[in-house]
């Protein structure tokens, strides 16, 4: 047999053993975290409408009870949308960054 020859099989079975025990031993990759159950607001909800019988008073303090909770919707939505914001800005960040990581491998590589 011819030693020219058998180098290069020689070669590549030591590559394939040593991809084969690299893949062996990889860990697959950690599943993300669930999301957490995201948050209600703790607005008080206005109660059953008096009725059309109902004096004036009644009704005034129920269409309070109505703008209070509307308010206090609308302050949580501003809050929880200022949130989201938040995170879409880390969220691009991190892709502009696996994008510009990926990016610079692919130059090394070539």
């Amino acid at each position: 047999m011819n030693l020219a020859h058998f180098l290069p099989r020689r070669l590549v079975a030591a590559v394939v053993i040593a991809t084969a025990s690299t893949a062996a031993f990889a860990q697959a990759p950690a599943s993300p975290p669930a999301a957490p159950e995201p948050p209600k607001p703790a607005c008080t909800k206005q109660s059953e409408f008096p009725g059309n019988l109902a004096s004036d008073r009644m009704k005034r303090g129920w269409i309070a009870e109505v703008n209070a909770y509307i308010a206090c919707l609308k302050k949580f939505a501003e809050e929880q949308g200022a949130l989201a914001q938040a995170h879409a800005k880390a969220a691009g960040a991190a892709i502009d960054e696996y994008n510009a990581t990926v990016k610079m491998a692919n130059e090394v590589i070539k």
